[in-house]
């Protein structure tokens, strides 16, 4: 990738970084020196809790939290050892608000769960919600949305969007939903499993990935904090908006309604902004907090909404002629396939179904509606039995490569009862990533006609080879074209010698 491409792609990173960055400045002014617990006790009569949850409370003592070790801004253990983020403060305001005791704990994103599952722990500080998961867990409300995209190396252009991750190298964190969803999408991908986000980054700057799926708040933070932005960019659009929320064991009713109180108390009194505001309108140590510092990055900005502007009016010139030349195309096409009454077909070889035009469902007396969708095995039917194991034998075998085009003769059954005589032709039209055929596209044509003239000529020469009378074929001078053996029985002359000649060679004398 060139100079301006690099610059296109960590800027790409950084202004998505910067709005949260500005969104939060004015208010991390006011509370950069003051701790999320100024608010303690001071709205604690607004959350009423019941008997059985004091009585939950009083017999789980203390409540304890399981966070990430490494997945900040949200949760992380620090230089000094100090477990810190957003949802920790958030879990910390709670147990205050609400007068009970929390221990908190840390380790791997896979571990943690385990913990929880297996009773070592009571609450996963943070926890992203899916249908999997909720067979296991009980998730309190929506604390956060976080979009999760796709992370590749700066330098690379040949994926940019979800599809291209067919056949790649994904790292992915242990545990984490995007390889639930990758499979979804049926992506055929080479799992590269990571301890956090951290490392699947790294793992895509070292090259032991291609690409990387996470969390844009957490990818973003490890980014910046150790100055990577420049080595790795966003590219399409998020693939999912992870609800990020806390998560205790299923079943344990009692405490996810205890969480739900607590932080239905943070949002009312604002605490929950003001934490936003805090870790994620923070900036990183290498940037000044004034807005002024931010103005290089907005006249970039500038700069590159005059360039997108000036470029897509270029690709909408270039967009506007090539369809007006795949317009002309198509009607060339259908001009094509009208004027030879083909009517055309494209086998889809992993669904094992066809797809037909108007044209070929009328040439054997059926409407489009009336055949789809076609199955390979309703095609079977329509098959005459004696033509089916040659036509899919050759089929096969050209998908196989062992023939260049498929080409057959078949018979297929009109929707009144006869046969229509089809020539069948196709060929590989669509290859994945391995290069292995995906679809088949062709044409078929209605050759009845000309078989019943082969037949009839067929005929025509049989007769004539086997009358007992002596037949000549002439040209309008009289010259002998063709005879029949009994021509030669009957006058003695044989085949060479009477062709070419004249008739007037059988006159006596």
């Amino acid at each position: 990738m060139n100079d301006t491409g690099t610059i296109t792609s960590w800027k790409h990173l950084r202004s998505r970084f910067c709005s949260w960055l500005l969104a939060g400045t004015a208010l991390f002014v006011l509370v950069l020196d003051a701790p999320v617990q100024a608010n303690v006790g001071s709205a604690s009569s607004a959350v009423s809790l019941t008997a059985d949850e004091r009585a939950f409370l009083a017999a789980n003592f203390p409540i304890v939290f399981v966070s990430q070790t490494n997945y900040p801004p949200f949760e992380f253990v620090d230089e000094v050892g100090d477990r810190r983020g957003m949802m920790i403060e958030l879990a910390r305001w709670i147990s205050t608000e609400l007068g009970f005791h929390a221990e908190f704990t840390d380790t791997t994103f896979q571990e943690a769960q385990e913990a929880v599952l297996d009773g070592k722990a009571h609450v996963l500080t943070s926890f992203f919600y899916s249908e999997a998961r909720d067979q296991l867990f009980d998730f309190t409300r929506t604390v956060f949305l976080v979009p999760a995209s796709i992370f590749v190396s700066a330098a690379r252009p040949d994926i940019s969007a979800l599809q291209d991750l067919n056949g790649r190298r994904i790292a992915i964190q242990r545990g984490d939903y995007a390889k639930t969803f990758l499979e979804s999408r049926n992506i055929e991908f080479t799992p590269v499993p990571t301890a956090d986000f951290a490392t699947a980054a790294q793992a895509v700057i070292d090259g032991e990935a291609d690409a990387m799926i996470g969390d844009e708040q957490i990818v973003l933070y490890y980014l910046y904090r150790n100055q990577l932005n420049e080595q790795m960019k966003i590219v399409g659009e998020p693939l999912y908006t992870g609800r990020n929320a806390m998560a205790v064991r299923d079943g344990n009713l009692l405490l996810r309604s205890i969480l739900d109180k607590g932080i239905a108390h943070a949002q009312e009194t604002g605490t929950l902004d003001r934490l936003t505001s805090k870790w994620i309108g923070t900036p990183l140590p290498t940037h000044r907090s004034e807005l002024s510092a931010y103005w290089p990055y907005a006249a970039a900005v500038l700069f590159l909404l005059i360039w997108t502007s000036i470029w897509n009016l270029r690709l909408r010139q270039i967009v506007r002629r090539r369809t007006a030349q795949l317009w002309s195309n198509e009607r060339r096409l259908k001009d094509i396939l009208q004027g030879t009454q083909a009517g055309t077909w494209e086998f889809d070889l992993q669904s094992r179904t066809y797809d037909i035009s108007d044209f070929w469902a009328g040439m054997l007396g059926y409407t489009v509606d009336e055949l789809r969708p076609l199955s390979e095995e309703t095609r079977q039917a329509l098959l005459h039995p004696d033509d089916e194991h040659q036509a899919r034998g050759l089929l096969e075998r050209h998908v196989a490569g062992e023939l260049e085009h498929y080409s057959c003769e078949i018979r297929m059954k009109h929707k009144h009862g006869h046969w229509v005589w089809v020539l069948d032709r196709g060929q590989v039209s669509r290859r994945n990533r391995a290069e292995k055929p995906v679809s088949v596209s062709g044409t078929s044509i209605d050759i009845s006609k000309s078989k019943q003239r082969e037949q009839e000529l067929q005929l025509a020469a049989s007769v004539f080879g086997n009358a007992r009378e002596g037949i000549t074929i002439a040209d309008a001078s009289g010259q002998i074209l063709e005879i029949n053996e009994a021509f030669s029985r009957i006058t003695g002359y044989t085949r060479e010698e009477a062709i070419g000649s004249n008739p007037r060679i059988l006159s006596s004398g």
